[in-house]
């Protein structure tokens, strides 16, 4: 089984893909918009949540979709709020400073031409989707507490996001993580 979140213009889900969907849901990109089909909903512990099982597709970049399936709601008509103001599955705008970077690997793999996530295969990586072996390439994934005079609450920032909020590039961080351990670029990172 594979966890994993979802989102449109409305709101956030859980989501689970079991069985042979588990991989399927694992090597798709974060923003990346998605298609589900024969998924089945049910209350789990904090809500409405989607499941996919047997029945159920993913169907990657689907045609005539509107909407980015990350960006939940619309951000300039989101309304401004502390963080101590923030609901559920709301999309609001948070003025807030990094209070500190927390421990995690700082990037993952893809591929240098597509930008999906690539699968390791022996001492190769192989891109599924392109159908070759590529030489990798990174996405920063930047795991962060950001306070406000609300409160502070735990983000994750992918991408450009998370570069701009460094201030490194990925071809920095791809340099940095050759010379240095993670954990002390990250000590870096927050000193």
């Amino acid at each position: 089984m594979t966890n994993f979140q979802i989102a449109d213009e409305t709101k956030i889900l859980r989501a689970a893909a079991w069985n042979e969907l588990s991989e399927a849901a694992k090597k798709i990109s974060p923003g990346t918009t998605v298609k589900i089909e024969g998924a089945y909903t049910k209350e789990g512990l904090n809500g409405i949540e989607l499941n996919l099982g047997w029945q159920a597709r993913i169907i990657e970049n689907p045609k005539n979709v509107s909407i980015n399936a990350m960006q939940a709601g619309n951000a300039q008509e989101a309304q401004e709020k502390k963080i101590g103001e923030l609901q559920e599955f709301e999309s609001a705008k948070v003025k807030a400073t990094i209070e500190r970077i927390e421990n995690g690997k700082l990037h993952y793999l893809v591929c240098p031409d597509c930008g999906k996530k690539l699968e390791r295969e022996d001492d190769e990586f192989m891109c599924i989707y392109c159908k070759q072996k590529k030489e990798p390439d990174i996405n920063l994934v930047i795991g962060m507490t950001v306070k406000d005079d609300g409160g502070e609450i735990r983000a994750v920032l992918f991408g450009k996001h998370a570069e701009q909020a460094i201030s490194l590039s990925k071809h920095e961080m791809k340099k940095l993580l050759e010379e240095k351990p993670t954990e002390e670029i990250i000590e870096e990172l927050n000193s």
